[in-house]
């Protein structure tokens, strides 16, 4: 009898395990053919806006049917394009530099395969030469554009619930105070954490520069109060707060 509760509840507690997974996967699925629709649109509204541009804003309906094949190859170029490059897999609020470098090379090959397929079907009859060149430029800045703007409203978002939480009053026993010690990315990294993932629980007195030419200027919002030969002066006047020194790396 108790083996078999023991691999009734191993069966459910597998199934768990394996449903679980599923139904994240079919989330994430979800939301990629959403973000790709999103890009796309984008690239055909920034392709317009370059067709607009370069008919210097005198429209016809002669024109905007000539221009029709060439948007219809956009289309079908960038679903194929931003498939392959897979920029619809990026989280936009974590995207960097290698993820605006991939957008970048993906609206390139959009508009060169645009301009293959419109090629083939009239031989870009009725479509400008320089459309192309002003289509890559607007459609570089709509993506990449978008992304920074979703990143700095997210980032700003942050900052006003690390504000908020700062704001709340805590108890000394709850509230820890640190002298960040080296000046890198990686310090950088270490204060955006704490602001994120321990708001108003963790307050930083001030950081140590490797040189006197990083004293007085700021980093993350946080002032640098001195350099590596001031820091036993500073620890004699901090120490009487309950200051905590952290290493983040190797300051530079």
């Amino acid at each position: 009898m108790a083996r078999k509760l023991a691999k009734g509840r191993a069966k459910l507690v597998c199934s768990l395990v394996i449903q679980r997974p599923r139904v994240f996967y079919g989330a994430m699925s979800m939301r990629r053919p959403f973000l790709l629709v999103l890009d796309i649109g984008l690239l055909c509204v920034a392709t317009v806006f370059a067709f607009i541009l370069r008919e210097n804003f005198e429209l016809s309906v002669t024109r905007s049917l000539e221009f029709g094949p060439y948007l219809l190859a956009t289309t079908i170029a960038s679903l194929i394009a931003f498939s392959i490059t897979g920029v619809n897999r990026t989280i936009w609020r974590f995207c960097s530099g290698p993820d605006y470098l991939r957008v970048m090379t993906a609206v390139g090959a959009v508009v060169v395969g645009a301009v293959a397929l419109t090629f083939a079907w009239n031989r870009l009859e009725g479509t400008p030469r320089s459309l192309p060149f002003i289509q890559l430029i607007f459609g570089v800045a709509l993506l990449i554009g978008a992304r920074a703007i979703h990143k700095i409203s997210h980032d700003v978002q942050q900052h006003r619930r690390a504000f908020g939480a700062f704001l709340q009053p805590a108890s000394p026993s709850q509230q820890i105070t640190l002298l960040v010690v080296g000046i890198s990315k990686l310090t950088e990294l270490y204060l955006q954490a704490a602001a994120e993932l321990a708001p108003g629980r963790i307050r930083v007195a001030g950081l140590i520069g490797s040189t006197d030419r990083h004293v007085g200027r700021l980093v993350a919002s946080h002032p640098v109060i001195g350099d590596t030969d001031e820091l036993e002066s500073i620890l004699d006047d901090l120490k009487v707060h309950g200051v905590t020194i952290i290493l983040p790396g190797a300051s530079s």
